[in-house]
């Protein structure tokens, strides 16, 4: 499967949310029924601990099915962007399927300041 590289801009003490989708090595949309979804955001690759995890969910269709469309709600509260630092971090998200683990996006996350608090 393969992933997309995006930046993410985070304004600092909002509240933040996207729709990210996620597509397989020939470029189709995930079918991601069955699927959970995770993603953090650390200072680098290399760190082992997160500043932070998204709340991540597949969107779900009618009478609870996820769609077949690859989409992943991702978002952050704003006490949680609050606790940024400003300046680029990286993040990831990954679907997993049982044992399954597929990252489905990746890139950096730009957090302006926060002026009003």
């Amino acid at each position: 499967m393969a992933y997309t590289k995006s930046n993410l801009p985070i304004d600092q003490g909002s509240t933040f949310s996207t729709t990210i989708t996620g597509y397989d090595v020939g470029g189709n949309l995930l079918n991601l029924t069955g699927y959970g979804a995770a993603g953090k955001i650390k200072y680098n690759y290399s760190t082992g601990t997160s500043l932070v995890d998204f709340t991540a969910t597949i969107q779900s269709g009618v009478a609870g099915a996820a769609y077949a469309s690859g989409l992943v709600d991702i978002s952050l509260t704003a006490t949680e962007t609050a606790a940024l630092i400003v300046g680029d971090l990286r993040y990831d998200v990954e679907v997993t399927s049982g044992a399954n683990v597929t990252r489905i996006q990746e890139g950096l996350v730009r957090v302006s300041p926060e002026i009003t608090s």
